[in-house]
């Protein structure tokens, strides 16, 4: 997803030159393996957990186009350019940890 624009692109459609993915995050190298499994070749930085990103960080990337983590890219969206691109992160949940939530919280909320 363009972090400006928001124009979507299937990661199997992606035909991006000159990529350069960033990753402030716990695990960065799972990042970058997910990329990796998609045919993307990028060089890559990592950064800190919680890394708070700011415009400097981005100006020695310049004419390239950044990938980063839907969490790092909450962080760069004032200043997102029209190269910034992010993958969306969807969670999918185990139907029986569900239902144990749903049935501790049923019983929180009756006694």
């Amino acid at each position: 997803v363009n972090l400006k624009t928001k124009q979507k692109i299937p990661l199997t459609k992606v035909h991006l030159r000159n990529i350069h993915a960033i990753a402030g995050i716990g695990n960065p190298n799972r990042f970058f393996n997910d990329l990796k499994s998609f045919g993307l070749e990028f060089d890559s930085s990592s950064y800190q957990d919680h890394y708070r990103f700011s415009k400097k960080d981005f100006k020695t990337l310049s004419g390239k186009n950044i990938i980063m983590t839907e969490k790092d890219a909450m962080k760069c969206e004032k200043f997102a350019q029209d190269n910034f691109w992010y993958l969306p992160v969807d969670a999918d949940i185990d139907l029986k940890f569900t239902n144990v939530i749903l049935k501790k919280l049923k019983y929180i909320s009756h006694g």
